[in-house]
């Protein structure tokens, strides 16, 4: 789930970005406005993926042209027409 409420599916651009936002701008733990996970520095997320779909049989493979879309809404800003809008709109440059 994204801090938007919404569900987005692995193997998305919508689901890269949606994960990648909740480290960068942090979020309270199951709902809980009492248990806040910390936004993290840019600099220090990363996203692994698998290189194949025989790597993620059950769901997570996300191709490359699908993945560039959510690099470049992530580091540069631009929207690519997904359903998930990122918290901070120019983006995160040092990720």
């Amino acid at each position: 789930i994204g801090m938007d409420g919404n569900n987005y599916n692995q193997g998305t651009a919508d689901y890269e970005v949606a994960m990648a936002d909740m480290l960068l701008h942090g979020f309270p733990v199951g709902g809980n406005a009492n248990n806040i996970f910390p936004a993290l520095r840019s600099d220090q997320v990363m996203i692994g993926l698998p290189a194949a779909p025989a790597a993620a049989p059950s769901g997570g493979y996300i191709s490359p042209t699908e993945m560039k879309k959510a690099l470049n809404y992530i580091i540069k800003g631009v929207p690519f027409g997904g359903k998930y809008k990122l918290s901070n709109q120019s983006g995160y440059p040092a990720f």
